[in-house]
Protein backbone atom coordinates (compact mmCIF):
# COMPACT_ATOMS: atom_id res chain seq x y z
CA UNK A 1 0.00 0.00 0.00
CA UNK A 2 2.64 2.53 0.96
CA UNK A 3 4.96 2.06 -2.25
CA UNK A 4 1.25 2.58 -4.47
CA UNK A 5 0.14 5.23 -2.69
CA UNK A 6 3.75 6.92 -2.99
CA UNK A 7 3.93 5.65 -6.91
CA UNK A 8 0.43 8.12 -7.42
CA UNK A 9 1.40 10.81 -5.47
CA UNK A 10 4.95 10.69 -7.51
CA UNK A 11 2.87 10.88 -11.21
CA UNK A 12 0.42 13.56 -9.75
CA UNK A 13 3.39 15.81 -8.50
CA UNK A 14 5.51 14.94 -11.27
CA UNK A 15 1.95 16.29 -13.61
CA UNK A 16 3.24 19.73 -11.34
CA UNK A 17 6.78 18.99 -12.03
CA UNK A 18 7.13 18.28 -15.20
CA UNK A 19 4.73 21.34 -16.31
CA UNK A 20 7.25 23.64 -14.42
CA UNK A 21 10.17 22.45 -15.91
CA UNK A 22 8.99 23.01 -19.28
CA UNK A 23 7.80 26.54 -18.93
CA UNK A 24 11.09 26.74 -17.87
CA UNK A 25 12.66 25.43 -20.84
CA UNK A 26 10.33 27.63 -22.60
CA UNK A 27 11.58 31.17 -21.25
CA UNK A 28 15.13 30.04 -21.43
CA UNK A 29 14.67 29.62 -25.12
CA UNK A 30 13.03 32.49 -25.70
CA UNK A 31 15.45 34.38 -23.75
CA UNK A 32 18.30 32.93 -25.76
CA UNK A 33 16.51 33.18 -28.98
CA UNK A 34 19.24 35.00 -30.65
CA UNK A 35 21.90 32.90 -29.67
CA UNK A 36 20.50 29.68 -30.26
CA UNK A 37 19.11 30.43 -34.03
CA UNK A 38 22.38 31.66 -34.47
CA UNK A 39 24.30 28.85 -33.03
CA UNK A 40 21.76 26.68 -35.35
CA UNK A 41 23.40 28.89 -38.57
CA UNK A 42 26.95 27.91 -37.66
CA UNK A 43 26.43 24.38 -37.37
CA UNK A 44 24.07 24.28 -40.66
CA UNK A 45 27.19 26.06 -42.24
CA UNK A 46 29.43 23.36 -41.09
CA UNK A 47 27.37 20.71 -42.87
CA UNK A 48 26.79 22.75 -46.45
CA UNK A 49 23.38 23.18 -45.63
CA UNK A 50 21.63 26.95 -45.87
CA UNK A 51 21.70 28.47 -42.93
CA UNK A 52 18.90 31.97 -42.82
CA UNK A 53 15.34 30.47 -42.43
CA UNK A 54 15.75 26.81 -42.11
CA UNK A 55 17.75 27.92 -39.33
CA UNK A 56 14.57 30.02 -37.81
CA UNK A 57 12.66 27.08 -38.33
CA UNK A 58 14.84 24.48 -36.46
CA UNK A 59 14.19 26.86 -33.42
CA UNK A 60 10.78 26.92 -33.66
CA UNK A 61 10.79 23.07 -33.73
CA UNK A 62 13.24 23.08 -30.41
CA UNK A 63 10.87 25.65 -28.79
CA UNK A 64 8.37 22.75 -28.90
CA UNK A 65 10.50 19.81 -28.64
CA UNK A 66 12.50 20.11 -26.10
CA UNK A 67 10.12 21.68 -23.25
CA UNK A 68 7.71 18.60 -24.09
CA UNK A 69 11.06 16.09 -23.90
CA UNK A 70 11.95 17.64 -20.44
CA UNK A 71 8.39 17.82 -19.43
CA UNK A 72 7.59 14.31 -19.44
CA UNK A 73 11.38 13.76 -18.36
CA UNK A 74 10.30 15.44 -15.35
CA UNK A 75 6.96 13.29 -14.96
CA UNK A 76 8.53 10.48 -15.38
CA UNK A 77 11.40 11.85 -12.53
CA UNK A 78 8.00 12.47 -10.13
CA UNK A 79 7.02 8.60 -10.14
CA UNK A 80 10.51 7.83 -8.98
CA UNK A 81 10.50 10.45 -6.40
CA UNK A 82 7.16 9.31 -5.37
CA UNK A 83 8.48 5.21 -4.89
CA UNK A 84 11.70 6.16 -3.10
CA UNK A 85 9.62 8.57 -1.00
CA UNK A 86 7.34 6.21 0.07
CA UNK A 87 10.02 3.64 1.09
CA UNK A 88 11.99 6.51 2.94
CA UNK A 89 8.87 7.92 4.33
CA UNK A 90 9.09 7.08 7.90
CA UNK A 91 13.07 8.20 7.79
CA UNK A 92 12.75 11.29 6.18
CA UNK A 93 13.30 14.44 8.53
CA UNK A 94 9.85 16.59 8.96
CA UNK A 95 6.86 16.50 11.12
CA UNK A 96 4.48 16.02 8.59
CA UNK A 97 3.80 14.52 4.71
CA UNK A 98 4.29 18.11 3.38
CA UNK A 99 7.70 18.44 5.65
CA UNK A 100 9.14 15.20 4.78
CA UNK A 101 8.05 15.94 0.78
CA UNK A 102 10.08 19.26 1.38
CA UNK A 103 13.27 17.33 2.67
CA UNK A 104 13.59 15.99 -1.16
CA UNK A 105 13.70 19.46 -2.61
CA UNK A 106 17.86 19.72 -2.43
CA UNK A 107 18.35 16.28 -3.87
CA UNK A 108 15.36 16.49 -6.26
CA UNK A 109 17.04 19.93 -7.74
CA UNK A 110 20.80 18.16 -7.87
CA UNK A 111 19.79 15.29 -9.34
CA UNK A 112 17.86 17.70 -11.77
CA UNK A 113 20.52 19.73 -12.70
CA UNK A 114 23.36 17.55 -13.39
CA UNK A 115 21.08 14.40 -14.48
CA UNK A 116 18.09 14.98 -15.10
CA UNK A 117 15.17 17.16 -16.86
CA UNK A 118 16.59 20.69 -15.74
CA UNK A 119 20.30 20.75 -17.77
CA UNK A 120 19.52 24.75 -18.60
CA UNK A 121 23.05 25.32 -18.84
CA UNK A 122 23.64 23.61 -22.43
CA UNK A 123 21.83 26.24 -23.77
CA UNK A 124 23.75 28.58 -25.90
CA UNK A 125 23.14 32.25 -24.85
CA UNK A 126 23.86 35.77 -24.78
CA UNK A 127 23.97 36.99 -22.21
CA UNK A 128 25.27 33.77 -20.32
CA UNK A 129 23.71 34.47 -16.87
CA UNK A 130 20.15 33.63 -18.27
CA UNK A 131 20.15 29.68 -18.06
CA UNK A 132 21.90 30.79 -14.45
CA UNK A 133 18.81 32.13 -13.44
CA UNK A 134 16.87 29.73 -15.39
CA UNK A 135 19.04 27.20 -12.67
CA UNK A 136 18.23 29.04 -9.19
CA UNK A 137 14.38 29.37 -10.04
CA UNK A 138 14.65 25.79 -10.37
CA UNK A 139 14.77 25.75 -6.67
CA UNK A 140 11.93 26.67 -5.83
CA UNK A 141 10.42 24.22 -8.12
CA UNK A 142 11.92 22.01 -6.47
CA UNK A 143 10.36 22.59 -3.52
CA UNK A 144 6.90 23.06 -4.84
CA UNK A 145 7.39 19.71 -6.60
CA UNK A 146 8.02 18.22 -2.94
CA UNK A 147 5.54 20.23 -1.01
CA UNK A 148 2.50 18.64 -4.03
CA UNK A 149 4.14 15.07 -3.46
CA UNK A 150 3.39 15.42 0.23
CA UNK A 151 0.23 16.56 -0.34
CA UNK A 152 -1.11 13.93 -2.57
CA UNK A 153 0.48 11.50 -0.51
CA UNK A 154 -1.75 12.39 2.55
CA UNK A 155 -4.61 12.73 0.03
CA UNK A 156 -4.35 9.11 -1.76
CA UNK A 157 -3.71 8.08 1.43
CA UNK A 158 -7.14 9.19 2.83
CA UNK A 159 -8.97 8.00 0.07
CA UNK A 160 -7.43 4.51 0.37
CA UNK A 161 -8.78 4.16 4.12
CA UNK A 162 -12.21 5.90 3.13
CA UNK A 163 -12.72 2.86 0.58
CA UNK A 164 -11.36 0.75 3.35
CA UNK A 165 -13.55 1.71 5.82
CA UNK A 166 -16.23 1.45 3.01
CA UNK A 167 -15.73 -2.02 2.21
CA UNK A 168 -15.83 -2.77 5.65
CA UNK A 169 -19.19 -1.01 6.67
CA UNK A 170 -20.64 -2.99 3.11
CA UNK A 171 -19.39 -6.12 4.70
CA UNK A 172 -20.80 -5.46 7.89
CA UNK A 173 -23.91 -4.95 6.60
CA UNK A 174 -24.77 -7.67 4.59
CA UNK A 175 -26.85 -10.12 6.05
CA UNK A 176 -25.74 -13.78 7.91
CA UNK A 177 -26.57 -16.64 6.20
CA UNK A 178 -26.20 -20.18 7.08
CA UNK A 179 -26.59 -23.27 5.24
CA UNK A 180 -28.87 -25.95 7.05
CA UNK A 181 -30.51 -28.70 5.35
CA UNK A 182 -29.52 -28.13 2.10
CA UNK A 183 -31.31 -24.40 2.10
CA UNK A 184 -29.81 -21.37 2.73
CA UNK A 185 -31.58 -19.06 6.30
CA UNK A 186 -30.89 -15.65 6.01
CA UNK A 187 -31.26 -13.67 9.29
CA UNK A 188 -33.82 -10.91 9.00
CA UNK A 189 -31.22 -9.04 11.27
CA UNK A 190 -28.23 -6.97 9.59
CA UNK A 191 -25.21 -6.13 11.71
CA UNK A 192 -24.80 -2.83 13.37
CA UNK A 193 -22.08 -0.64 11.82
CA UNK A 194 -20.24 0.61 15.24
CA UNK A 195 -18.80 3.65 16.05
CA UNK A 196 -15.28 4.12 17.01
CA UNK A 197 -12.97 1.93 19.34
CA UNK A 198 -13.03 3.87 22.41
CA UNK A 199 -16.79 4.15 22.15
CA UNK A 200 -16.71 0.37 21.23
CA UNK A 201 -14.69 0.25 24.61
CA UNK A 202 -16.90 2.60 26.79
CA UNK A 203 -19.95 0.42 26.17
CA UNK A 204 -18.31 -3.41 25.78
CA UNK A 205 -20.88 -5.65 28.03
CA UNK A 206 -24.00 -3.62 25.82
CA UNK A 207 -22.22 -3.96 22.71
CA UNK A 208 -21.30 -7.74 23.10
CA UNK A 209 -25.23 -8.27 24.01
CA UNK A 210 -26.04 -6.37 20.87
CA UNK A 211 -23.54 -8.27 18.51
CA UNK A 212 -25.00 -11.44 19.60
CA UNK A 213 -28.96 -10.69 18.30
CA UNK A 214 -28.51 -11.62 15.08
CA UNK A 215 -26.70 -14.72 15.73
CA UNK A 216 -29.80 -15.14 18.43
CA UNK A 217 -32.19 -14.50 15.67
CA UNK A 218 -30.87 -16.90 13.34
CA UNK A 219 -30.67 -19.79 15.82
CA UNK A 220 -33.85 -19.42 16.92
CA UNK A 221 -35.20 -19.43 13.26
CA UNK A 222 -32.92 -22.81 12.86
CA UNK A 223 -34.49 -24.37 16.09
CA UNK A 224 -37.87 -23.86 15.14
CA UNK A 225 -37.81 -25.44 11.74
CA UNK A 226 -35.97 -28.29 13.32
CA UNK A 227 -38.90 -28.51 15.94
CA UNK A 228 -41.92 -27.91 12.85
CA UNK A 229 -39.81 -30.76 10.77
CA UNK A 230 -40.06 -32.82 13.87
CA UNK A 231 -43.81 -32.55 14.74
CA UNK A 232 -44.33 -32.95 11.09
CA UNK A 233 -42.62 -36.37 10.85
CA UNK A 234 -44.23 -37.39 13.85
CA UNK A 235 -47.72 -36.57 12.84
CA UNK A 236 -47.38 -38.26 9.51
CA UNK A 237 -45.45 -41.71 11.13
Amino acid sequence: MPLSQGLKAGLAAGVVYGALVGVLHIGTLEACSASQISYISQQLLKLNAPSNETATQMFGTEVLYFPMIYGIWGLIYGVLYGALYASLYTRLPGSNSKMKGLSLAIPVFLIGVFAGPMDYLAYHCSPGYVPIVSVLIGVPVCFVFGYFLGLFYDSFGRLALEEKEQQKTDAARRPKTLIFDGQQWTSRFRTRVWPSQRVREAHSSKWKLIHWRPSLSLLSEVLLQILLRSKRHVFLS
